[in-house]
């Protein structure tokens, strides 16, 4: 595969510059709350992840990566989460961020990946998880079958995922809200990616855990949306299907653009920069280029959003071999 022998020849290049790219994610982060005279909390963090951070992202990898490969990438923020309800006193949500990754090589064959994120903000390494988030641990360690709510569409929709225990699909990511994590500090490490358990602790960083997901070394493979077989791939499609309607809502594009507004305002806006092949977005960058293309704003300052309308902030990456 074209892609993994890049990435492993190139990783050393790759690790630096998406280090240095999530480090002015958190720096823009709390410049951005600062000028609203807020502290950065997790929405935050994740709108300029979502709407900023992929624009350098897509720079990145097309800098780095072979000129054979087309590389398209597209994502939307959703202030509002979908909630699972699997009989628990608190219904959890059902994440915070969803990365796929669909590659297709020369002869055609598409294998697509899967990381559904929960962020947590703390500053801590290594904690125990407290007891009101305990709803929320069991839905990613035992996958109980659960339906939907606040999912737009999906609302009452029932999954059931096997097997019931931990999947390379599902990790926490936590980020570290302290400013100072930028100069480098002992004990900060700025996005961390740790496995769900009672006891938490930080096995990769958030750069190794990208470039590995890109590598299929971790995540969830799914099937194609014609030929779904088990619901974890129903699961990860449902989720693309009400981002992907966020983003025919408000066709935004760049956090920078809004430095007076605050995360729930952002809901819907999204990047996109799929180049010229058979992407899951062609219908919205055709609506796209017919509206002014990824540059169309609209500022919309009496925006609300849906109480049924929750969808996960996600991020895409689709990569083709090129002759």
């Amino acid at each position: 595969m074209i892609l993994i022998n890049n990435i492993i020849s190139n990783r050393t290049s790759l690790e630096n510059l998406i280090h240095n790219s999530l480090t002015k994610s958190i720096i823009r982060t709390h410049q951005r709350c600062a000028f609203l005279g807020n502290s950065a909390e997790e929405p935050d963090f994740i709108a300029d992840l979502t709407l900023n951070w992929t624009q350098e992202l897509h720079t990145i990898l097309k800098l780095i990566l072979h000129p054979k490969l087309q590389i398209g990438l597209a994502s939307v923020y959703c202030h509002q989460k979908p909630i699972v309800d699997f009989g628990q006193a608190k219904n959890p949500e059902l994440g915070d961020i969803l990365f796929v990754f669909k590659y297709t090589d020369l002869y055609g064959k598409t294998t697509i990946n899967s990381l559904l994120l929960q962020v947590k903000k703390t500053s801590r390494q290594n904690f125990k998880i407290s007891s009101n988030e305990l709803h929320q641990l069991e839905l990613y360690t035992k996958w109980p079958k659960f339906k939907y709510l606040r999912a737009n569409a999906l609302n009452g929709k029932t999954i059931d995922i096997h097997p019931k225990c931990v999947t390379q699909g599902a990790r926490y990511l936590l980020i570290d809200p302290d400013p100072f994590l930028t100069l480098g500090l002992d004990g900060t490490f700025a996005f961390g990616c740790a496995i769900p358990d009672n006891l938490i602790s930080i096995y990769s960083d958030f750069t190794n855990e990208i470039l590995n997901f890109l590598m299929f070394a971790t995540g969830r493979t799914i099937s194609d949306k014609a030929s779904i077989t088990e619901d974890w791939s129903k699961m990860i499609w449902d989720l693309l299907s009400i981002s992907k309607n966020k983003m025919t809502r408000r066709k935004n594009a760049g956090l920078g653009r809004f430095p007076r507004k605050t995360s729930i305002n952002f809901d819907g806006c999204c990047f996109l920069n799929t180049e010229n092949y058979n992407s899951y977005y062609s219908d919205i960058r055709n609506e796209f280029n017919e509206s002014g293309g990824d540059n169309y704003i609209d500022n919309n300052d009496n925006y609300r959003i849906d109480d049924n309308g929750g969808g996960v902030s996600t991020i895409m990456i689709e990569i083709n071999e090129n002759e």
